[in-house]
């Protein structure tokens, strides 16, 4: 193989397809270069955004390494944390000895977005939310999880977890999109909540007037999730449907974004980070 970038962890706000990396303000991401039978030289530019340090390498440098280049001999494999300095892009290249650049990393450096979430337990006149407060905070912590370690966004919780009785009977399944359900659902929700960027509701099983196959829903400011076999299930399904409220529509990839009936992970890539985090503009 060639000289390359290589990556142990993906879900830091790394998108290998188009090779780039999203750093906090003031944190940093671990990267790698690999390089094979010639040496190259690892080049910050411009660099002010963001810096190399704690480098770590396999066989011993020429020199040593600084904060916007280093020089790494052949069959080598050298570690480095990027280093956010202030929000901006920035690009790392990976240059030969005749000066050509052969591989580059495209560097956003965002600052933190914050974003008040509630979490709701949703019953009605004739049923019990399926879910319990001890299996909704975990699966909160992941959700957070993945929109603050890859797109530097902050989801907090506010308040508890509400418990939310609709006086009404809301039908099983319930069609979230239907105006007079969604009225009486955040008709009973309490004021601390609604007062929240998004809210939450986790129920029994969910439709829609549109798309009857479904298992969450978000209508800009309240998403709902049915109840799925296992956590990471639901956590994807809540990650999703905030994603939607941040801005994100389906995607084709096996990512966080993935369309109904599709296979999901927790990923979300690079035009998808720079659509939610924008403050590297």
């Amino acid at each position: 193989m060639a000289t390359r970038f290589d990556k142990a962890q993906i879900f830091d706000g790394f998108d290998p397809k188009t090779v780039y990396q999203m750093v906090p303000v003031g944190d940093s991401r671990r990267m790698t270069v690999i390089t094979e039978e010639e040496e190259c030289t690892i080049i910050v530019d411009p660099p002010q955004v963001a810096r190399m340090q704690s480098f770590v390498f396999t066989t011993p440098l020429l020199e040593v390494p600084r904060e916007f280049r280093a020089s790494v001999t052949p069959r080598n494999r050298i570690s480095f944390d990027v280093f956010g300095q202030g929000k901006g892009n920035t690009t790392i290249f990976l240059v030969d000895r005749k000066g050509k650049a052969f591989a580059a990393l495209l560097v956003s450096v965002k600052e933190k977005i914050t974003k008040k979430v509630a979490l709701c337990l949703l019953s009605d006149r004739r049923r019990n939310c399926p879910f319990t407060a001890s299996e909704i905070a975990p699966m909160f912590t992941a959700t957070a999880r993945t929109f603050r370690q890859q797109a530097n966004i902050e989801l907090i919780q506010v308040g508890g977890i509400f418990p939310v009785t609709v006086t009404a009977d809301l039908g099983d399944p319930i069609v979230a999109d239907k105006p007079s359900t969604r009225a009486a659902i955040l008709g009973a929700t309490p004021q601390q909540a609604i007062l929240a960027d998004f809210v939450v509701f986790y129920s029994w099983d969910i439709t829609s007037l549109t798309r009857p196959a479904i298992v969450g829903i978000n209508q800009g400011f309240d998403c709902y999730v049915e109840k799925q076999p296992s956590s990471f299930e639901n956590s994807i399904t809540t990650a999703h449907e905030i994603g939607h409220g941040l801005g994100l529509s389906h995607s084709g990839a096996k990512t966080l974004m993935a369309g109904d009936g599709n296979a999901r992970s927790s990923v979300l890539q690079q035009f998808e980070i720079d659509t939610i985090n924008q403050t590297d503009s």
